[in-house]
């Protein structure tokens, strides 16, 4: 803490639980040895063993790897209150790609809910970091209110405001702020003022606090001073920023005082959110951003001046929860004892709640009705080569064997799939062909990292009629209808680059051979080659990423697709 940075309020001590915990039985508490004053007990799942030696010695663990296919929480004893919490969704309504046995997505994290009310009977409230969507588009906009009304539906009462909520902007956020659940954010600044008083007075408050069990669940929110830093427009009529996370703390434990249970949301690196925790003692838990995709099972125990506080890492994509057990504190201890595990959100432990399925419908259907506003949105690109787009079947004119292999392939009904749904899929599926984050990775012309199409590329019916066809080497692509018509799916130009100018070159040579000279022939070729450790390095993997093929091996799938021929 530096000097100028405000001293923890002097009643920011954990307060006494002695009004609430003597009316729950000790009993109920898992079965492990009484512990002292601010220590915690850490579950994974499994049956307690004693620390590592990279645990402190009042801290026990319980000791088993983590399986996606058991359930983390078995071995617990009923908590008097349970909370669970996620965060840095970055936009995963979903797992994102055709793999069945991908982890994440709402209606998996929907069943956890179900599975701790409805079948263990657990009083549980719930939080999220922030982080829910990525980019800053209108389709970010409607895909952070779907997300919303999925975490309203799960019941969730606590969305802090990270960095890409606030690239949202004031106004949408100040439009949407009664909107559940209720977001908060103990150090934004709004419509240039330098405290968060504005930002308070339309709805935005630090701190927010929920029962569960008869207790108290207290939740503070902040931004942390690096990620702030990239936010802060130095234009002093911006309208969103953030101050010194520092600056609010004091207050946001002040308000959270009389809680028994006290949360620090904390959109900041892992080394920042510790210091928050040792500078300013009264939080028992934190959860922070930075971490990495997949996590490590077990949290950070900090020392604080007021005992260990836990500091949790949730993970990315929405593939896990994390979920925290609250029990009476030890004899002669002011604070309660904790357990945590943290939950794979996989299809063999969690199945799919149907129950989410209406509001990806509902954010499918919001694209269909805002889908030029949308596709206006996209930024222009022109393609990684000259030329227009031609279509497959234009390839296959001459390559026809390749066309050949091509059409029995998957990649010739990428487009399908996304009306289809992938194999397995335990819901109802919503037709995504108007997605464009779907669309990338299906159809021909498009970034498929970059979620938007290239000049000349394919368009939905709605969108391509009277298109241009590109062409910045002077050859035409498609234009029009062709763009829909002669673009979907995964074909030949994704990897080959556009072939109008390929095309032209020996469409003239087959007129007139004198015409195109050798090095004009070389040249159409070389345009089009794609060397095979290229394809297996970066070409492929644009699509067949971590989070679209998990299982994706070059060698065993370039076979399938393999076109070595000539003709």
């Amino acid at each position: 803490m530096s000097s100028t940075d405000p001293a923890p309020p002097a009643d920011a001590t954990a307060p006494s639980t002695a009004s609430v915990w003597p009316q729950i039985l000790v009993g109920a508490a898992i079965g492990a040895a009484v512990l002292g004053l601010g220590a915690f007990i850490l579950s994974r799942g499994a049956g307690l063993t004693d620390g590592g030696d990279d645990v402190p010695s009042d801290v026990t663990i319980a000791g088993g790897a983590a399986d996606p296919y058991l359930d983390p929480l078995a071995a617990w004893e009923k908590p008097t209150a349970a909370v669970v919490l996620t965060g840095e969704v970055h936009g995963y309504l979903e797992p994102c790609g055709c793999s069945e046995k991908q982890n994440g997505g709402v209606a998996r994290r929907s069943a956890l809910f179900k599975e701790l009310r409805d079948e263990k009977g657990w009083d549980v409230v719930a939080a999220d970091l922030g982080g829910t969507v990525r980019r800053n588009r209108l389709q970010t906009e409607l895909k952070f209110a779907a997300m919303r009304r999925a975490l309203d539906q799960m019941g969730y009462g606590v969305l802090n405001l990270g960095p890409e909520e606030l690239r949202l902007g004031a106004d949408y956020l100040v439009q949407h702020v009664y909107d559940a659940p209720e977001m908060i954010a103990a150090n934004l600044s709004l419509y240039g003022d330098p405290t968060s008083e504005t930002a308070v007075a339309t709805g935005v408050k630090g701190t927010r606090i929920l029962e569960a069990g008869g207790l108290k669940i207290g939740f503070a929110g902040v931004v942390g001073d690096t990620m702030g830093a990239e936010l802060n427009d130095p234009d002093a009529t911006s309208t969103i920023g953030v101050n010194r996370a520092p600056e609010a703390l004091p207050q946001a434990l002040e308000e959270l005082a009389d809680c028994d249970v006290r949360v620090l949301l904390s959109q900041a690196l892992p080394e920042q959110t510790a210091q928050y925790l040792k500078d300013y003692p009264g939080f028992h838990v934190a959860v922070t951003a930075g971490g990495p995709e997949d996590p490590s099972q077990e949290p950070e125990v900090v020392a604080t001046p007021e005992g260990e506080a836990l500091m949790l890492r949730v993970g990315h994509k929405g593939k896990y929860a994390g979920v925290l057990g609250v029990y009476p504190p030890a004899e002669g201890a002011d604070r309660p004892r904790l357990t945590y595990a943290l939950a794979t959100l996989s299809k063999d432990r969690y199945g799919h709640d149907r129950s989410m399925d209406p509001i990806m419908a509902s954010y499918q259907q919001s694209i269909a009705d805002n889908l030029e506003a949308i596709f206006e949105d996209l930024p222009p690109a022109a393609p990684p080569r000259p030329g227009g787009y031609v279509g497959a079947a234009k390839c296959g004119e001459c390559h026809t064997k390749a066309y050949a292999k091509w059409k029995e392939s998957p990649h010739a009904h990428a487009l399908a799939s996304l009306t289809e749904g992938r194999e397995n899929f335990e819901g109802d599926w919503a037709d995504r062909r108007l997605d464009p984050e779907c669309l990338s990775c299906h159809v021909t012309g498009w970034d498929a990292q970059g979620y938007y199409p290239y000049e000349g590329g394919y368009l939905p019916e709605r969108l391509a009629g009277g298109s241009g066809g590109g062409g910045a080497d002077g050859t035409e692509g498609l234009a029009g209808m062709d763009r829909f018509h002669k673009l979907q799916a995964q074909q030949c130009e994704n990897c080959h680059g556009p072939g109008s100018g390929h095309v032209a070159t020996f469409e003239q040579w087959k007129a007139d051979p004198s015409s195109v000279s050798q090095a004009e022939y070389r040249a159409a070729n070389k345009a089009v080659h794609v060397e095979l450790a290229t394809a297996a390095q970066t070409t492929c993997v644009k699509c067949h990423d971590g989070d679209n093929s998990p299982e994706f091996n070059f060698a065993e799938y370039w076979p399938k697709i393999a076109h070595p021929w000539r003709d």
